[in-house]
């Protein structure tokens, strides 16, 4: 944290309600801060809405080529979240996810 800047601007893209630990750790580190939440489950917008000063949406192309981000963490592996990792790759953009055995190894391997 440089003169009370935030040194990583998060956005997060998910359906599993696992990432309820990467809320709360990031709530208590003043160099990160999530901004935005692609939440395509309810239990994932349950989740995050508790957070403060985070902005929902149900859409998670509006991550792809956000330039007020610097990283999407992702948690799920439906097509829909998928497809939209594969976008935001594609875009340049930084992502962090939790692994999940159904993602695939061949969907690991083409990212």
């Amino acid at each position: 944290n440089v003169g009370n800047r935030v040194e990583m601007r998060l956005a997060m893209l998910c359906e599993d309600p696992a990432v309820r630990d990467w809320v709360e750790a990031l709530a208590s580190d003043p160099d990160h801060e999530i901004v935005v939440a692609a939440t395509p489950t309810p239990a994932c917008a349950g989740v995050l809405r508790g957070a403060s000063g985070i902005r929902l949406t149900s859409h998670g192309e509006d991550l792809v080529g956000d330039n007020a981000i610097d990283a999407v963490l992702v948690g799920g592996s439906s097509p829909a979240i998928l497809d939209v990792i594969r976008q935001l790759a594609a875009a340049g953009q930084q992502v962090i996810f939790l692994p999940d055995a159904a993602q695939g190894s061949t969907f690991l391997y083409e990212l």
